[in-house]
């Protein structure tokens, strides 16, 4: 069995953890291919990404605590070669990538695998799925979460969660905006895919230089903000000129991605 699967429908990429005998929980391994499979896919002609986990109980459970915990029996700091290694961290291969990555979160999400969904442009959930920061309880800290979990929701939200380590329900992610959509266990995959395909169909420079002003915008001051004129510029590319054409001939565009 292969602990990750990668599927390609067209432009889209769906990537699944597949090691449910330890809740799809992420060792070294796991997140190498999934970090290079994000990495290459703005190569390989790819347009959007869902990251989801196999089966209905786990989205990720985080860093595999058992293969931590064995490696530091050996004597190996298994988390500071993770984190701290010439490798990036996965985390902020997902929160950098060229092309939109979606979460479809299918099951319990804790952890690392909580900031690996916090890691995407934005998720959907399963109405089954649960969200949790246990890092304190386990002498942790949740670092990428306490950065990144503050600028996606209310900041009283956030220091909640990472503070109490309790977890909330996919009805109670949605209502605090850390999901954009909750479906029917059977449903959120195809929903997701849908959405990535929505995605994939518009113009490509559109979708990137979007995602950048939107990230490199975030904390500037307004009028600062307002200057930002992160390349690509789609204003002056084929592509601007073809999405007119299609609009008034009121047919489809087709993209070159220039």
């Amino acid at each position: 069995m292969r602990d990750v699967t990668l599927d390609r429908t067209n432009a889209v990429l769906t990537i699944t953890l597949d090691r449910p005998q330890v809740g799809n929980a992420l060792d070294p391994a796991t997140m190498e291919i999934i970090g290079d499979a994000i990495c290459s896919a703005p190569h390989e002609g790819l347009h959007a990404i869902v990251i989801t986990g196999a089966g209905e109980r786990f989205f990720s459970t985080g860093v595999d605590i058992k293969a931590v915990a064995a490696a530091q029996a050996a004597g190996v700091n298994v988390l500071a070669n993770i984190w701290g290694s010439a490798r990036r961290s996965l985390f902020e291969i997902v929160a950098e990538s060229d092309i939109p990555v979606i979460a479809a979160v299918n099951g319990a999400a804790v952890g690392g695998g909580f900031e690996l969904m916090l890691a995407c442009d934005f998720a959907l959930a399963s109405e089954g799925a649960t969200f949790a920061l246990p890092e304190a309880k386990r002498g942790m800290a949740s670092h990428f979460a306490s950065i990144v979990l503050p600028r996606r929701i209310a900041p009283a939200l956030a220091t909640e969660m990472l503070l109490t380590g309790e977890p909330i329900d996919a009805a109670e992610a949605l209502r605090r905006g850390l999901v954009v959509a909750v479906e029917s266990p059977g449903n959120l995959l195809p929903a997701a895919q849908a959405r990535a395909m929505a995605i994939a169909a518009n113009a490509p420079l559109s979708i990137r230089r979007i995602r950048r002003t939107m990230r490199r915008s975030r904390e500037l001051p307004l009028t600062a903000a307002l200057r930002l004129d992160e390349c690509p510029n789609p204003y002056d590319s084929e592509d601007r000129v073809e999405g007119f054409r299609a609009f008034i001939e009121k047919r489809q565009p087709i993209w070159r991605g220039r």
